[in-house]
């Protein structure tokens, strides 16, 4: 009797997609609470999600926006994801003064 087990291994290929940086443009960086969106070229827009400094979602918004209204939040540095229409996700930070 043969307790032996075989296993054949074969290492996948990593597929990897270069996603464009400047895809998608938050301006400005820092703002007393109105920022703007913009989507470069084939880029749409799915959803935004701003996280305060705990990690929180303070923002979230399931359309094609294009301006974040934080005149109500407080102070600080925020973080964004925003996620392209082939769920593609992009992140940054922008600041509230």
């Amino acid at each position: 009797m043969n307790n032996t087990i075989r296993v054949h291994y074969k290492p996948a290929t990593p597929v990897i997609e270069v996603i464009n940086p400047n895809a998608f443009q938050i301006y400005p960086s820092v703002s007393s609470g109105m920022f703007h969106i913009k989507a470069e070229g084939e880029y749409e827009l799915k959803k935004i999600s701003i996280f305060d400094g705990l990690g929180r979602v303070v923002f979230a918004s399931n359309v094609n926006a294009s301006d974040i209204n934080l005149n109500d939040f407080s102070n600080g540095i925020y973080l964004y994801a925003i996620e392209d229409s082939k769920d593609r996700i992009y992140r940054g930070k922008i600041v509230k003064e």
